[in-house]
This record gives structure tokens, sequence and C-alpha cells, in this order.
């Protein structure tokens, strides 16, 4: 199956010389990733189980962070193609910009992926 490469920072299918972009191997694991953490759990109304909990858990005060980073690495092991946890993940917060930072390693089909990525939420 072709996989459409998306540009992480539009949210867009990437061109380039007029022509959209497949990837597959370590960089579909990675853009599968990337797109499941963003998910918001219930916004997909084929798949309302789908996605991260940020509407009671992720994003409520008080949470602890070790709830926070089990949740994200039950996520990522749930993502096809990866095979275990190295390293992580590690979350980091900036209030001032209201962002989530994401940063891990882990083993997949297709050797070891390294994740740090920072969204707004």
């Amino acid at each position: 199956m072709t996989v459409l490469k998306i540009d992480r920072t539009t949210g867009d299918l990437a061109v380039e010389s007029g022509s959209w972009v497949s990837i597959s191997g370590i960089e579909e694991i990675a853009q599968d990733v990337w797109l499941y953490l963003g998910i918001i759990r219930g916004e997909l109304a084929f798949d309302t189980d789908a996605g991260m909990p940020f509407i009671g858990e992720i994003t409520d005060a008080g949470t602890p962070v070790a709830r926070l980073e089990a949740i994200y690495r039950e996520a990522v092991l749930s993502r096809p193609g990866v095979r275990s946890m190295l390293e992580g993940p590690r979350l980091t917060y900036d209030p001032g910009i209201r962002a989530l930072g994401v940063t891990f390693r882990a083993d997949t089909d297709f050797g070891e992926l390294s994740f740090d990525e920072t969204r707004t939420v």
C-alpha cells in the first residue's frame, strides 16, 4: 500500500516537483505515530476509541507525570511496526505557548526510531 507523506509543519500532503511524495519503512512508522498522538479520543466518528485521552486525562491538572508517560508509551506501542520502547517517553510542557513535547526511542520493524516532536495543546 502506498502511504503519502504529510508535511508536519503545514499538515498538508507533501509535494515535490509537482508530485505527491510517498513514504515507507521507518518514515512511515514515524508519521503514523505522529498522526496518532495528535488524534483526540472520540473525534473520529468511525472509531471513537482511537486517539489520545486529551480530555479527561492529558490536559487535566493533577494527572501524575508517570500516568501521562504510561499513556504515551501505550499509544506508541499500539502502532503497527513498533516493537518496543528503548527509551522514554519523556514529556515536556511549555505553559507559555501551551506546547507538549514528546521524546522517545523505539525499536521498529525497520530499526530504531528517534522521535522528538512538540505540539500545541
